[in-house]
């Protein structure tokens, strides 16, 4: 790892999302999301604790989620874990599909500069609407399924490169490729912003660390 180059922040206060993965869910009843995500040991901790255990948790195959409090209607689950369940980006979808067949609705979002690596899904009354997932590092474009929301097509995100394209050239922003401040926007257009939360001195001050089903 480079020097300056931590997958932490260093002060661990109430915000996330860089480097993460997460899951929103439109409920305040976090007791009924462990249930269906098959979660277990469940423990009250601060948020410090449950941001430390997530981010230094990467390494493991994402064992250990936190759970936040409702904010806004929504209960966010945090962790890499997130990013992946239902084995690879396909099974997400799937996954979050039938997941907001019970909650109404359900958004999946994840980001990592370092391969830039971004997704963010929404499906909603049984439906999946919309799922796009694009890896810089390949230039390669996972989903692109449903139609644009109001928040992307505000992005005016293009990853479509002409064959001319010339990268110092005065036309070089024709081609703008996703961002993790692009996830963010998202997330905080269609639920909440995790980067936003130490701003929020309403949400409460613990979350629930609980392990995933990953054996």
């Amino acid at each position: 790892m480079a020097k300056g180059d931590t997958p932490v922040p260093l002060k661990y206060n109430k915000s996330f999302g860089y480097k993460m993965a997460w899951l929103a869910i439109r409920s305040e009843d976090s007791h009924a999301v462990i249930d269906a995500l098959g979660l277990s040991a469940p423990q009250e901790v601060n948020w410090e604790k449950g941001i430390k255990t997530v981010y230094e948790d990467m390494s493991v195959a994402g064992r250990n989620v936190f759970i936040t409090p409702p904010i806004d209607g929504w209960t966010l689950v945090v962790g890499d874990w997130t990013g992946h369940v239902g084995e690879g980006f396909p099974g997400l979808e799937k996954f979050l599909a039938r997941l907001n067949a019970r909650f109404g609705e359900a958004q999946g979002f994840s980001t990592h500069r370092a391969v830039e690596d971004h997704h963010w899904v929404l499906a909603r009354n049984g439906a999946l609407l919309r799922s796009f997932a694009y890896l810089g590092a390949s230039g390669a474009l996972l989903s692109d399924k449903g139609d644009l929301t109001p928040i992307e097509s505000s992005l005016n995100i293009n990853i479509d490169v002409p064959e001319d394209y010339d990268p110092f050239s005065d036309a070089a922003n024709i081609v703008s490729p996703p961002n993790e401040r692009d996830v963010m926007a998202v997330a905080g257009a269609w639920s909440v912003d995790p980067t936003t939360l130490d701003q929020r001195p309403d949400v409460p001050e613990t979350v629930i660390l609980a392990r995933t089903p990953v054996k």
